[in-house]
């Protein structure tokens, strides 16, 4: 067997260089490593020293700039020619491949799958494979955003209903080396035409040319694979499809209903054809593969013959962006969230800070408590909605709106003892529905990395349409007010050592939102001891969506508490399943052993939290 020339044929941007070789199959592993007839060498040379946002593998459709001072870059393959070997040279060649790579690039920074031992991090999300797959990424030597990607990707397939490349989300990412967090916006985007660009895609590429380490392809092929041949209905799913049945339409309902109209049942085989031959393509050509070229011509048309028009211009300009979170204190650290166009992070903001001014410290929700926690968030949404009715070249700074000068007077303003009618608050709060189907999923790998991330398809299935011929299913249009409101990720990190603490994601519409920074008082009350998050995620929540001004509660809130607030003059409405969560929370920080981090998801929702051990 012999080692001829080759010329690399893959030309995505920032390829990480790789050796293209099989392990030959036998009955112990490791036993021999033999090359490919013909096999190469095949990489892509940078013309600058590698930089670390360009030493891995991005994708294609993913653009970055260059360390200053560096010659512009020209990402085409170059031929790398290996002398042709005999047979008695093979062994010679195998332990010299690493050489001849970092030769031919400058580096050593050779692709590598490997299976790592001990901890590699946790998972959690609103959908059950999804986490599956978070969790192989991981224990092959992932970082939290391959594995986010990964299982944002994968829910496309087996959570469609909340999840799609139609639709977009917003991620939160602290990077540990980095000592920094960062918040990555791609929400779907009304078009002028009338119908609302995908962000999805262009997000989740983001996400990984900036905090990933596998190659693309790797994040990318589990939904590709799940999508051709088949995954089984989840729980989760079944229940969107009960729920959101009469939503599908045209080739939608064909592709997730039988002929009969009814739903699959939990365990049945579905599968993706069209949509596995869409995610081949961003596998192979990056997420731009769904933005421009022939296929994207392919989708525009699609989405004007099912009434849903957005032109090609429009998909060839989405971008998404790299933004700096809003932050509030909390103790030591900071509580990082999304800034707008996302509005949960200025709500969730505004409520944190107004909730760590007051309050008893018991975990659970007392009647004071409970009081607070409504006020609070019925000022946030009156700020909110002021800081939205001003003109956007006159609207302050949302970091100012999160500040405690700022927040002092509306915390001064709520009466310790009577609800305050919605109103009279200055503007009245916005209607804001609490159920909008979202979805969510938290992240940690062994290096400290922490992801959050929400995702929305603005409404179950959002718009109904599949374009056909591509399974994709579109978004809902949506109000600025809406925006990004109905979905939350969030992390604790420490402003100076970069150490990550919690990843939490509020999802299922604005009752997610105000209940995960609920979740954030009752770590905070916990104090130094390991919380309960598991248990934290099951005690009963309430909601205020506005309008009308009904404060809506579990069944199981305690009797104590509701009759508390009856007294104070709040009207309440039973309502089960306020709002979804799925978390990770690091004791001693997420760049430990794991043996204090805890992942837990939602009993409200059927998803699924995992080690990767």
């Amino acid at each position: 067997m012999k080692l001829g020339r080759s010329l690399c044929a893959d030309a995505a941007i920032g390829s990480r260089p790789r050796l293209v070789a099989r392990q030959r199959a036998s009955g112990r592993a490791n036993r021999a490593l033999s090359l490919r007839t013909t096999a190469s060498l095949c990489f892509t040379v940078r013309r600058y020293p590698l930089h670390r946002a360009l030493s891995i593998d991005r994708g294609p459709g993913v653009t970055l700039p260059a360390p200053a001072g560096a010659p512009p870059r020209r990402d085409r393959p170059i031929r790398c020619l290996v002398p042709k070997l005999g047979r008695a040279a093979r062994a010679a060649a195998v332990l010299a491949t690493g050489a001849l790579a970092a030769a031919c690039t400058g580096s050593g920074d050779i692709e590598e799958t490997r299976l790592i031992s001990g901890y590699a991090g946790l998972a959690a999300a609103d959908e059950p494979r999804a986490a599956t797959v978070g969790r192989e990424i991981l224990a092959n030597n992932g970082t939290a955003a391959d594995a986010a990607a990964a299982m944002a990707f994968t829910m496309t397939v087996t959570l469609p209903s909340r999840v799609g490349l139609g639709g977009g989300g917003v991620c939160v990412v602290s990077d540990r080396a980095e000592q920094n967090v960062e918040a990555i916006s791609f929400l779907p985007r009304r078009a002028a035409q009338g119908g609302v660009v995908p962000g999805l895609a262009r997000g989740l590429a983001l996400l990984h040319a900036r905090h990933g380490a596998r190659d693309w392809r790797q994040v990318v092929s589990p939904a590709e694979r799940l999508a051709r041949f088949g995954h089984l209905t989840s729980r989760a799913f079944k229940r969107d499809l009960d729920a959101g049945a009469g939503r599908l339409h045209g080739a939608a309902r064909d592709r997730f209903l039988g002929d009969d109209g009814t739903p699959p049942a939990v365990g049945q085989r579905i599968r993706h054809p069209a949509l596995s031959a869409v995610l081949a393509g961003i596998r192979q050509q990056g997420a731009g593969y769904l933005y421009t070229g022939q296929f994207a011509e392919r989708l525009a048309q699609a989405a004007r013959d099912v009434g849903q028009p957005f032109s090609e211009s429009a998909l060839n300009g989405y971008r998404a962006r790299a933004q700096s979170t809003l932050t509030v204190p909390y103790g030591d650290h900071q509580l990082h969230l999304p800034p707008p166009p996302a509005m949960s992070g200025l709500l969730a903001g505004q409520t944190w800070g107004m909730l760590r001014a007051g309050g008893d410290n018991a975990p659970a929700l007392s009647g004071d408590s409970a009081h607070l926690l409504a006020e609070a968030w019925k000022r946030s949404l009156s700020r909110t909605g002021r800081w939205l009715s001003t003109a956007e070249a006159e609207r302050a700074d949302p970091q100012s709106l999160l500040s405690e000068n700022s927040l002092t007077p509306s915390f001064n303003s709520i009466d310790p003892g009577a609800a305050t009618p919605a109103a009279s608050l200055t503007p009245p709060p916005p209607r804001l529905s609490g159920d909008v189907p979202t979805a969510g999923l938290t992240a940690v790998d062994r290096f400290g990395n922490m992801v959050a991330c929400g995702f929305t398809m603005n409404g179950l299935f959002g718009s109904g349409a599949d374009t056909i011929g591509t399974g994709v299913l579109l978004a809902n249009p949506s109000a600025e007010t809406a925006a990004g409101a109905d979905l939350l990720p969030g992390v604790i990190a420490n402003q100076f050592t970069g150490r990550g603490y919690l990843a939490v994601s509020g999802s299922d519409g604005a009752a997610g939102v105000l209940n995960a920074a609920e979740l954030v008082r009752k770590l905070d009350s916990a104090g130094a001891g390991q919380p309960d998050l598991q248990g934290f995620l099951g005690l009963p929540r309430l909601y205020h969506p506005g309008q009308p001004d009904r404060l809506q509660v579990e069944p199981g809130l305690p009797e104590d508490v509701t009759q508390r607030l009856s007294t104070m003059g709040h009207a309440l409405v039973k309502r089960p399943g306020l709002g979804r969560l799925t978390a990770i929370y690091c004791q001693g920080g997420a760049d430990s052993d794991g043996s204090d981090c805890a992942a837990a998801v939602d009993p409200r929702g059927s998803g699924l939290a995992v080690r990767a051990q």
